[in-house]
């Protein structure tokens, strides 16, 4: 006879166990609830510090532009929302070298983003290769008109943005294997279904 029946046997439900198994705390201890308003303002400020030295450089190209430069990054914010609401119950997300990844890659880039010469320098760059996809639209940063306009001006943003996530990913990768080395974790087969 188990424990619980023991105690619903005897007339009281809120009766007291004498055993506490292992897999009943990790259960109450993994509860985890996602906060919407948590998660719009981490995204917001980090999409927002990391958009900064991107959106000084990309004034000089897009004139009248910035609206749709700032749809952009809010298309990214929602896209980081959602993302993140979408994974937040993914056991791999709970993996400590994942967080720890994470965490380390977009303090990177916010410090990056901060450290004058070298957020110009990076956001110049992915600058430079988003400009060479919109040039496919028949417009150029510095290009015949020199000014970009409208909905290019957005293409541009989110192909910045794109080159910028792929650029992050690839230092999420390596960190994530060096985190991974250093974090003592259970093997997958060890982790509960």
């Amino acid at each position: 006879m188990s424990d619980n029946q023991n105690s619903t046997e005897s007339g009281n439900p809120y009766a007291p166990t004498s055993v506490l198994r292992p897999s009943d705390v990790a259960e109450s201890a993994d509860v985890r609830v996602f906060n919407l308003g948590k998660s719009v303002f981490v995204w917001t400020a980090v999409c927002s510090i990391s958009a900064a030295p991107s959106f000084i450089l990309g004034l000089s190209f897009a004139g009248n532009g910035w609206p749709w430069m700032v749809l952009g990054v809010l298309i990214f914010i929602a896209v980081y929302v959602a993302a993140d609401r979408t994974t937040f119950d993914w056991l791999l997300r709970r993996r400590v070298a994942v967080r720890l990844s994470l965490r380390i890659t977009y303090i990177i880039r916010i410090v990056t983003s901060i450290v004058f010469p070298v957020a110009f320098v990076v956001d110049t760059l992915c600058g430079w290769v988003s400009a060479q996809m919109v040039a496919i639209f028949g417009q150029t940063p510095g290009g015949p008109g020199g000014v970009l306009h409208g909905p290019v001006v957005l293409i541009w943003t989110l192909s910045q943005g794109i080159v910028m996530n792929g650029l992050l990913s690839i230092i999420w990768v390596i960190l994530l294997g060096i985190c991974w080395f250093f974090t003592k974790e259970p093997s997958s087969a060890e982790l509960p279904d």
